[in-house]
């Protein structure tokens, strides 16, 4: 009797009456095997993450470029003496910034974009992040350059590049948009 009886609990365990599942593998077994798995497909995962991420980085691409600008507003449907007034008016702001002004105060005093609230600061960008006059005078430039006059639909612009990274993802945050990888 006590062997069936025994045998009656043993078959009543493998069919799951006891919770458990799997015929003889116990639950512990299954959690274990299972992290070790998780763990190896982790392994692996990292393993991609960083040879990924060697590869991209190995060549100190610019990625992202800090600018800052002054801006002379003109409406883009505006005549030529109006565009003939703004390029005056953005040229002896150069001036006065070719002369050393400092740029801070040039683009609180004479930018009519709200970025002049902070110096004419327009923080992180990458490609595709501005219009397209603005954005291939401002790669082309290096740190701490001023280009221009350049004209956009906005109007007349100074640029100054105050720094880059080769950082994948936006310094000081989340990019705005990410740069595209060529």
């Amino acid at each position: 009797m006590a062997d069936d009886e025994n045998g009656a609990a043993g078959a009543a365990g493998a069919d799951g009456a006891d919770g458990a599942s799997g015929g003889d593998i116990s639950v512990e077994a299954k959690v274990k095997i299972l992290s070790y798995v998780f763990l190896a497909f982790a392994v692996v995962f990292l393993a991609g993450a960083a040879l990924w991420f060697m590869s991209t980085r190995g060549s100190e691409e610019v990625l992202w470029i800090r600018a800052r600008h002054v801006l002379v507003k003109v409406d883009k449907d505006a005549n030529e003496a109006a565009w003939a007034a703004a390029l005056e008016r953005i040229s002896l702001v150069k001036e006065k910034l070719d002369g050393g002004a400092d740029f801070e105060k040039v683009a609180a005093q004479h930018s009519d974009c709200p970025s002049k609230a902070k110096g004419g600061d327009l923080g992180w960008n990458g490609r595709g992040g501005w219009v397209k006059e603005f954005e291939e005078a401002a790669w082309s430039a290096k740190v701490g350059e001023l280009v221009g006059p350049v004209r956009t639909d906005f109007g007349y612009h100074l640029i100054e590049i105050r720094e880059t990274s080769t950082s994948l993802t936006r310094p000081g945050g989340p990019p705005r948009r990410p740069p595209p990888r060529y």
